[in-house]
């Protein structure tokens, strides 16, 4: 570690780059790399020796200009967002399967081995898809694409003709909602105390300095209800009207297997356009099958909130709602074929543009974006949540896009702990280094959730997005504190006793509001 501290003194030292984004250290220092060293190795606190002060004259020890320094390095990263958050995932799946890789003699990142170690293990010890596509790798993709493909009995020929569902088929799907229907919703507001969520709502809206803070509390009981998650036998699902009007209806048939087949053409060939994306590609489909304008991008819409519902898995939940615990199992429709094609294809093709450096496929051509978090449905559940409480619950834009980027960072505390999975996922991340590799995956699931809830609220009051992905995730690192993490074991028992305290320290640590107010600048709604 010490080793590693004066490596990037010396290196930030030569390329200049010591003054800090929030302009703290403002003391020239180019003449003091010898005695940085010095002092690192004898007394790390002592930094005022070499003059380093901030804003104020106030001296800065060398273990908090250690930390600045780190921040510039993530900043220098992501110069390259693509690289950058490629590198995070890539650093994550190594932290998680050190050991494996330790037995095949792949001791770090840059081990020249690790990119075919990586691959290799994942293919032969990673069985669901949505993990399989989150390491970004494109070989690795098509494999969970033609799992997915083989598991759903789809061919080079399965998208070329259309294949309506009988009413038999609907009726089967009409009764499957019946009992989805049945089942009580999980309240998030019962299982905390009404009392306690009131005043969690009131607080995180009056932390958003949003206009109407009445309003705003109004809109988060609205997404309450929109969004409460119903089981079923495809497990936990939410936007459950989405999912109604998709698959109950024969209007989305054609649009979705013409979407499908021209994703399989796009794969096979490796041939798109550099702005050819997911959002204008279903719009393109849905009206070449007779729909109109704001028809189609309404459907558009629907579909990436149901496929964020599900992301890679979107399969296998067509799948049992269409019957496959069934004996024998039912053929799959051309519809559930094609949503299911959609949601594993789009990473694919993610990762053939990155490599042609193109924009993302799997988000709006409005939206810069270098950044491949692998989880798109960060952006599409906030963009389509967003529009639907400005299109159908008339909230204000502003609100709408406030309400939506608060829930967004609800699930970002309380997933995996909410359903009682064993280990809290915030007792982790509470425990992480400032600039670890989860931590910065969170920081690009805040940036993509701000950005869709920006991106929905905007499209939805007819103003054309300027949203700028990439820009909100550096405010995000530009704005981390750099204090040390709690240990794991401090973590784990803030979040079980003090939960509104464990709530507070991850907001301090992850300054999520910093990407929000960002865009809201520069993307006024």
């Amino acid at each position: 570690m010490l080793v590693e501290s004066i490596s990037l003194i010396v290196e930030s030292l030569l390329m200049d780059v010591f003054v800090s984004s929030d302009k703290r250290i403002v003391t020239s220092l180019t003449t003091c790399c010898f005695c940085s060293i010095i002092l690192l190795l004898a007394v790390e606190a002592a930094g005022s020796s070499c003059g380093f002060t901030d804003d104020n004259g106030s001296p800065i020890g060398l273990i908090r200009l250690d930390k600045e320094i780190r921040r510039q390095k993530e900043l220098r990263g992501l110069e390259n967002p693509g690289k950058f958050c490629s590198d995070n995932l890539k650093a994550r799946y190594f932290d998680a399967h050190k050991a494996e890789f330790g037995k095949i003699g792949v001791m770090s990142l840059d081990d020249p081995g690790f990119e075919s170690a990586a691959e290799k293990l994942i293919l032969t010890t990673e069985t669901d898809p949505w993990g399989m596509t989150l390491l970004p790798s494109k070989s690795v993709r098509l494999e969970a694409l033609r799992r997915v493909s083989s598991v759903l009995g789809i061919d080079d020929q399965s998208f070329t003709m259309p294949r309506p569902r009988t009413d038999d088929e609907l009726r089967h799907m009409g009764t499957v909602f019946q009992r989805i229907d049945s089942n009580p919703a999980i309240n998030a507001k019962k299982l905390a105390g009404p009392v306690k969520a009131t005043i969690a709502e009131l607080a995180a809206c009056a932390q958003m300095t949003v206009p109407g803070v009445p309003t705003c509390v109004w809109s988060l009981k609205t997404i309450q209800d929109l969004m409460a998650p119903k089981s079923s036998a495809a497990g936990f699902m939410t936007s459950i009207d989405d999912w109604k009007a998709i698959l109950l209806s024969r209007q989305y048939e054609e649009g979705l297997r013409t979407t499908a087949q021209r994703m399989q053409v796009a794969i096979a060939k490796e041939q798109f356009a550099p702005v050819e994306n997911i959002f204008d590609l279903l719009i393109d489909s849905f009206q070449k099958s007779k729909m109109e304008l704001p028809q189609a991008k309404d459907a558009a819409f629907k579909v990436m909130g149901l496929l964020a519902n599900g992301g890679a898995n979107t399969f296998d939940r067509i799948r049992s709602m269409e019957g496959a615990n069934i004996s024998p199992s039912p053929p799959m429709s051309q519809l559930g074929q094609a949503l299911g094609f959609i949601s594993n294809a789009m990473h694919v093709l993610d990762s053939m543009k990155q490599e042609k450096g193109y924009p993302l496929f799997s988000l709006p051509k409005d939206v810069r974006a270098a950044c491949d978090n692998a989880k798109p449905y960060h952006f599409w559940l906030s963009a389509a949540l967003a529009r639907k409480l400005v299109v159908e619950e008339r909230f204000n834009p502003k609100t709408a896009a406030t309400s939506t980027f608060i829930a967004a960072k609800g699930y970002q505390v309380i997933r995996g702990h909410f359903f009682k999975r064993g280990v809290s996922n915030l007792g982790i991340i509470l425990a992480q280094e400032a600039f670890s590799p989860i931590a910065n995956i969170v920081r690009t699931d805040l940036a993509y959730s701000a950005s869709g809830a920006h991106y929905g609220a905007a499209f939805a009051s007819g103003k054309r997005p300027n949203i700028d992905l990439d820009e909100s995730l550096r405010e995000l690192i530009r704005q981390a504190p750099t204090e040390s993490p709690l240990s794991r074991s401090d973590a784990e028992m803030l979040v079980e006793r003090h939960k509104f305290e464990a709530l507070r320290h991850w907001d301090s640590k992850f300054k999520p509001n910093a990407a929000f107010e960002y865009l809201k600048t520069n993307n006024p709604l």
